[in-house]
């Protein structure tokens, strides 16, 4: 994915959900997600962090594919599942998306980021906390 097409997305990506919830965050596969928003009822943000071609668009889909429910989902779910949407950025015109995201927890709110690195041969998925320290990878 290039760096105008992601940026592209980018803007998608404003439009469409931010400031929505993250009603569920789905994994696929060990390289593939779904995240479900608030606005969109059949939409879904679709991030494919294959080494080869990594994607990220969003597809219609009026069913939940199967899914895995392994110890990644469950830990990212933590992070994201009912989370605001409160900003998206793609840093230094390259090809990472950067997602501030807004949990209540305790009533207390706690913003985390979530970096979704799609460059080839090395796309990645990391969460961290406020001070960037690294909760999931």
């Amino acid at each position: 994915m290039n760096n105008e097409l992601l940026a592209i997305v980018k803007e998608q990506i404003k439009t469409k959900i931010v400031r929505s919830h993250f009603t569920n965050f789905l994994v696929i596969n060990s390289t593939t997600f779904l995240f479900v928003s608030s606005f969109l009822k059949y939409e879904k943000l679709l991030v494919s962090l294959d080494s080869v071609k990594p994607y990220i668009n969003f597809i219609t889909l009026k069913e939940t594919p199967l899914t895995i429910n392994n110890g990644l989902s469950k830990m990212a779910r933590h992070y994201i599942k009912d989370g605001y949407l409160v900003h998206v950025e793609q840093l230094n015109n390259d090809n990472i998306l950067k997602f501030t995201i807004r949990q209540n927890r305790d009533n207390q709110f706690i913003d985390y980021y979530l970096y979704i690195e799609l460059i080839n041969k090395n796309t990645n998925f990391i969460i961290t906390d406020i001070n960037n320290r690294i909760l999931l990878a």
